[in-house]
């Protein structure tokens, strides 16, 4: 059936029964609401693939390798021994992360005491091309404020102080303290 003949057929029943052509104006518009209702997760799901399908077909195949993890696992510490390590053994760590090539360091440790072999830790630190050390806010309270070392690059304008009440008891407290490592690593290991 042609578009002409569609338009006649509809024509003679708008002529012979209004109330039928209307009735009939309504369960099509019905039927394409709920067609259309029935393909619109089809067509998201299809926009989705076609706006991913310039990433994916210019996908690099090279496994990523901005960002590597070296952590401390059973398997190092079986080849290293016993945690915590040397500044020896951390100099020489720093030394090869920054010989193989990576822009920047961040240590999720602190090392707040002063131990032998801190100075050529240190120096490696500083001559790696990039290195921060975790500075660890203590928030349980403590009989004695645990301060270790100096605070550095602190955020300005953001504080600690507010606390969210939300009909609970707080949330979260007041800092007791930090830890941060000793003062001869602040030199060095906080430049980015």
């Amino acid at each position: 059936m042609t578009f002409r003949g569609l338009k006649e057929s509809f024509a003679e029943l708008l002529q012979s029964s209004p109330a039928l052509a209307r009735l009939s104006v309504l369960a099509v518009t019905a039927g394409l609401v709920v067609l259309i209702n029935c393909v619109r997760p089809a067509l998201s799901s299809l926009e989705e693939r076609i706006g991913a399908l310039g990433w994916t077909l210019t996908a690099d195949a090279e496994p990523e390798q901005r960002i590597t993890l070296v952590v401390i696992d059973e398997a190092s510490l079986a080849e290293v021994g016993p945690w915590p390590w040397s500044r020896s053994d951390m100099a020489s760590l720093v030394r090869a992360i920054d010989d193989a090539g990576a822009q920047l360091q961040m240590h999720d440790i602190s090392y707040p005491e002063s131990r032998p072999g801190d100075a050529e830790f240190i120096a490696a630190l500083g001559a790696a091309s990039g290195a921060v050390i975790a500075q660890v806010p203590a928030l349980q309270p403590a009989p004695r404020r645990p301060s270790r070392g100096p605070m550095t690059h602190p955020l300005a304008g953001v504080s600690c102080g507010r606390r969210l009440r939300l009909g609970r008891p707080e949330l979260f407290g007041l800092p007791a303290g930090y830890v941060a490592s000793a003062a001869g690593f602040s030199r060095h290991s906080q430049r980015p």
